[in-house]
């Protein structure tokens, strides 16, 4: 290879991270700026890149700050119980917490990847929940256009999540049976308990709520993960 092909070589690339660098702080600029109707114009965009793979949100603060804890539950289903609960309703005993434990491990260790292994069932259940929580805000202030494009989102973002949430399961089961063979479904569902007022902090907190997310077919593709152990079950 000549000195010249190298030259444009090393320029073609310089100019093409430059590019990609200038889209990608452009994307995230208009992401997290507040809803306007450029941004409702582009959202489909901004939910495929930004929204996908380095979302965040604000919920930390005002005005709707993040008050309760999550919890991803499952329970792990033998061929049987699904032959004969088709029509009935999910198993009252049986399910294990697969969040809390985590964060309890976190909270005793803060610099173990506790926070890391629990983020991604957390994170996905409040976007399951929320969608963007910008244009939800923006939907709350009477923006007729953010209404729609929330809608839109949230119907997107719940078809693309609970996959996540069953490779989730899928892990559980797969370590809670090490032979494979016992299991072929996994339910889930997401435990929300709101939390108390700093005035209210020496009352009991309020009994916890249950959405039931769904039954999905144990993903086969999921490899054992050897972390999760047993648990008191919920």
């Amino acid at each position: 290879m000549g000195s010249k092909t190298r030259t444009r070589l090393g320029q073609t690339l310089r100019v093409a991270t430059l590019s990609w660098l200038v889209f990608h702080f452009a994307l995230t600029v208009a992401y997290v700026l507040p809803f306007n109707p450029a941004q409702a114009a582009v959202q489909p965009l901004l939910s495929a890149t930004i929204g996908s793979y380095f979302s965040q949100n604000w919920r930390l603060f005002a005005p709707d700050p993040v008050s309760g804890d999550m919890a991803l539950l499952a329970r792990c289903m033998t061929p049987g119980e699904m032959a004969s609960g088709a029509d009935k309703k999910l198993p009252s005993t049986g399910w294990h917490d697969l969040s809390t434990p985590l964060w309890h491990r976190f909270q005793e260790n803060r610099f173990a990847a506790y926070d890391r292994v629990a983020r991604p069932n957390t994170n996905t259940m409040r976007s399951m929940l929320f969608g963007v929580p910008e244009l939800m805000q923006a939907c709350k202030k009477g923006s007729k256009e953010a209404c729609t494009a929330y809608e839109d989102n949230l119907k997107a973002v719940r078809t693309a999540t609970m996959p996540r949430l069953a490779k989730i399961g899928s892990a559980f089961c797969k370590d809670l049976d090490p032979d494979a063979g016992r299991f072929s479904h996994v339910a889930l569902r997401l435990r929300e308990t709101d939390g108390l007022p700093w005035s209210q902090r020496y009352g009991q907190r309020p009994a916890p709520q249950d959405l039931e997310l769904g039954v999905a077919a144990i993903d086969a593709d999921v490899a054992r993960m050897g972390m999760f152990q047993k648990e008191q079950e919920q």
